[in-house]
C-alpha cells in the first residue's frame, strides 16, 4: 500500500513540478520496495526450509 501511495505522490509531484516533494516520495517508494522484496524473499526461503523437513523427528 505504501508503494502505490508513494507512486501516486511521485506522479503528482512530477505533474506539479515540485522537486523536493518528488525526491522525498521517491525515497519513500524505494524504502517500501526494498522492504516488500526483503519480506517476500524471507517468506520464500522460510517456506523452502520447512518444506524440506519431511523426515521424522527422533524423540530420544
Amino acid at each position: 500500500m505504501n508503494v502505490v501511495g508513494g507512486v501516486g505522490l511521485v506522479i503528482s509531484a512530477l505533474y506539479f513540478d515540485v522537486p523536493p516533494n518528488l525526491a522525498a516520495n521517491a525515497v519513500w517508494v524505494l524504502i517500501a520496495l526494498f522492504n516488500v522484496i526483503r519480506y517476500t524473499t524471507a517468506k520464500r526461503s522460510a517456506r523452502r526450509r520447512t518444506s524440506g523437513d519431511t523426515e521424522a523427528v527422533s524423540t530420544e
